[in-house]
């Protein structure tokens, strides 16, 4: 059987290597990019092949334990119907142009250009803090490269987002097994396995774009699994795949050695298998040494671990070996750092955690979870604490197996725990799971806008442009276009914005009137000889040297602007309450102040607009309630301006329209902000939204 399974792992590595030597001999210039492709066709099914057959004998006791385990087979049904949802509605999310250049769109346009260009995960987004534009010298993820041969053969988004589903909800199969062999008793290991399924820590990213992330629930689980089992060959080398998902994957396996040399203590194993820990501690440490060095040779603007954002590490800058000092040192203000937003860290974790009480019992497994709790929590950006984001991977795979180190530990209680739990799992996951219809943030809502005059709009004007044809797009539209090495996106906030953008060498500008960059994009167009190939509904495609008339033009017309658009005042009493038609601000009765302004990006050409913002009152009243302005950024130059009158509302809790005339003479390099002012509190209001129609 040994002398089987040694030809099988000999037979699946000649099949899988010649894929990534052709890929070396294609990066080093040694063969033409004609070769390349060919020779790529051919080995990326040899590659298929060969991890078909590596993974053969797994697939074999898989499909064994299927056959004798009725509660085994329910889980990977479940797990399979997971894995098709996920993918679904996040594959519809990226239709309705709700995907985004970050993420989705990097990895696309980096996997893209290491399959059909040999280049070293090449991407446009971020070269103004990239100059080389490979995504390793961002963050340090090699383990991309398992990826490129499966997207060689399929290189389009939704077979990112099929292998995201894949990789979160797979985790279970280890997951069971270990808690079967842990516990020797199915149906725990069944519950917890549910438990996972539906957990919104495991489903969170499926909301939002693709991660590479999504790798660490498998590589975790299965390295501990294979540790317990004493598969130390196998347990080292998927640690070394654990080490290359980022840069930060060697904190957590430095801190998962603790709870591993305590087990073999406890045993009394560690004299048995002390080289085993010496390798695996020596080679993390030998990882998080070098990392920081490649980074720097692609990146000279960063090194792996340094901390850049004064928002990432209570306002700390530099590197964070010398964090401490910088704690002690101004302790104060890293105190009230943690105490930013504690309302909203706390219940972070107390969704991820309710449903796995029990693993307080283990807390040496839970120790691999603290370094990222920690940082979460001196952090005052909010993303770090935010479900339906990939950050959620930092600490579930952890929670889990700490909860089955610790579940044996509740004996006679044992029954009530796994309800318990089981229960408080079911509820989290109807409130707060992106795949439950019934949570607040669902993948459910962007079915309804497939067939809205927006993606309608889109998709006109993306088919437009040829394939591998030059572009520059905005942040919603990158994705659809960055399967092509010459794709660029609106950068985010930078010194000399407008510069940057000149100097993009395109051939089409792809943007819409509110989106950000709209006015640096007019401007490349008026200055550098672009006209203006399409317009619909307020998307713009521009070509350069194009001095035909439009072959499509169709004035704006119910250009929807909803109300999460618009900025709320910063340090007034008025809210945002989330409708199932979407985000809707209200302005509270008795205050006075500055309601909303925005949306920051608006960009329209020349013409006359009827714009009317939506708002309702809760009360009969008389007099003005506000003002409804049409400015430039600043607001020093107000475009257009009317009162907001108790007149304009018949009845209370009914949406009425106020209009403004706006008259554009000439596209202007600052775009045009909408604001409503001067809030007298005469009654409450709630705004809804903008609708932009084209009058001439």
């Amino acid at each position: 059987m040994k002398l089987n399974n040694k030809i099988y792992s000999l037979m699946s590595t000649l099949l899988i290597i010649p894929f990534y030597l052709v890929w070396i001999l294609g990066y080093l210039n040694a063969i033409s990019l004609g070769l390349y492709l060919i020779l790529e066709k051919i080995f990326s099914v040899t590659f298929i092949i060969g991890l078909t057959i590596a993974l053969g004998p797994i697939i074999y006791k898989i499909t064994k334990l299927i056959h004798k385990d009725g509660y085994f087979l329910v889980v990977i049904l479940i797990m399979t119907i997971f894995m098709a949802l996920g993918s679904s509605l996040s594959y519809i999310k990226y239709l309705t142009y709700n995907a985004y250049a970050w993420d989705l769109g990097i990895f696309e346009q980096a996997l893209f250009s290491v399959a059909f260009y040999h280049r070293l995960f090449y991407y446009t987004v971020e070269l103004y803090v990239n100059p080389s534009g490979s995504f390793l010298g961002t963050h340090y993820s090699p383990i991309l490269f398992s990826l490129v041969p499966i997207y060689y053969l399929s290189p389009h988004v939704l077979t990112l987002l099929v292998l995201q589903a894949i990789l979160l909800y797979i985790p279970v199969i280890p997951l069971y097994i270990m808690s079967t062999h842990l516990t020797h008793d199915r149906s725990i290991a069944f519950i917890t396995s549910l438990m996972y399924l539906i957990s919104p820590g495991i489903a969170s990213p499926l909301y939002y774009d693709f991660h590479v992330e999504v790798f660490i629930p498998l590589l975790y689980i299965t390295t501990v699994l294979l540790i317990l089992m004493r598969r130390w060959v196998l347990a080292i080398s998927l640690m070394v795949l654990f080490l290359m998902i980022i840069e930060y994957t060697p904190i957590i396996a430095l801190t998962m050695i603790i709870p591993i040399i305590y087990i073999l203590i406890k045993n009394r194993e560690l004299g048995k298998h002390v080289i085993h820990i010496t390798l695996l501690v020596a080679m993390i440490i030998l990882y998080m040494i070098i990392t920081p060095k490649v980074m720097g040779i692609l990146n000279p603007y960063k090194s792996s671990l340094a901390v850049y954002n004064p928002s990432t590490i209570a306002g700390y800058s530099g590197n964070p070996i010398n964090f401490m000092q910088y704690a002690i040192k101004y302790w104060v203000f890293v105190k009230q750092e943690i105490l930013t937003n504690i309302q909203q860290k706390i219940m972070y974790y107390a969704i991820l955690g309710a449903p796995l009480f029990p693993s307080l019992l283990s807390p040496l497994w839970l120790l691999p979870a603290v370094p990222y709790t920690a940082f979460s929590f001196l952090s005052t950006y909010p993303a770090y604490y935010m479900l339906d984001l990939q950050y959620t991977m930092y600490v579930i795979p952890q929670l889990f197996v700490a909860y089955i180190m610790s579940i044996k530990h509740t004996k006679q209680y044992i029954k009530h725990v796994l309800i318990t739990s089981l229960i408080i799992g079911i509820i989290l996951f109807a409130l707060y799971n992106p795949l439950s219809p019934a949570a607040s943030q669902n993948l459910y809502v962007f079915i309804k806008y497939l067939s809205s005059t927006r993606v309608k709009a889109l998709n006109l004007l993306v088919r437009l442009i040829p394939n591998n044809a030059s572009v520059l797009t905005i942040d919603s539209v990158f994705p659809h276009l960055a399967n092509r090495i010459n794709a660029y996106v609106f950068p985010m906030s930078m010194p000399n914005y407008n510069e940057y953008v000149l100097n993009i060498n395109a051939t089409y500008i792809l943007m819409t009137i509110d989106s950000r960059g709209s006015e640096a994009g007019l401007l490349k167009a008026e200055v550098q000889g672009y006209g203006m190939l399409a317009a619909v509904n307020g998307t713009y495609l521009f070509k350069k040297g194009y001095d035909g008339e439009p072959i499509m033009y169709d004035p704006l017309t119910n250009y929807v602007i909803p109300a999460s658009e618009f900025l709320l005042w910063p340090g007034t009493h008025a809210k945002t309450f989330n409708k199932i038609q979407g985000a809707i601000y209200y302005w509270p009765e008795d205050y006075s102040g500055t309601f909303w302004i925005g949306p920051f990006y608006l960009t329209l050409l020349p013409g006359t607009y009827n714009v009317t913002a939506y708002f309702t009152v809760t009360k009969p009243c008389n007099g003005t309630i506000g003002i409804l302005q049409a400015s430039n950024i600043a607001g020093s130059q107000i475009y257009a301006s009317t009162p907001i009158l108790c007149s304009y509302f018949k009845e209370p809790n009914e949406w009425t329209g106020v209009a403004l005339t706006l008259i554009v003479n000439s596209t202007s390099e600052d775009p045009i902000m909408l604001r409503c002012i001067n809030m007298t509190g005469i009654t409450g209001v709630y705004f809804s939204g903008v609708v932009i129609n084209q009058i001439s």
